[in-house]
């Protein structure tokens, strides 16, 4: 049980981490350009936005999920 507990910890350390970055990256590529240009992130920046999402979720619910079972 403990294991799930520390899977789930790590995958939403690992989600949070990567939506930084990638909210980090977009902010420095806006502050870069101009702003009449429309700022059009790269497929690695979606990526890590889209996998840093999902890992959080997935390891909030694999929290949650343990302490309702527990109770």
């Amino acid at each position: 049980m403990i294991h799930k507990k520390i899977i789930s910890l790590l995958f939403l350390l690992l989600g949070i981490t990567l939506l930084y970055i990638g909210i980090e990256e977009i902010y420095l590529l806006s502050t870069y350009l101009n702003k009449l240009i429309p700022i059009k992130p790269d497929t690695e920046t979606r990526l890590m936005i889209i996998l840093g999402a999902a890992a959080s979720i997935s390891g909030f619910v694999g929290i949650i999920r343990d302490r309702a079972i527990e109770v």
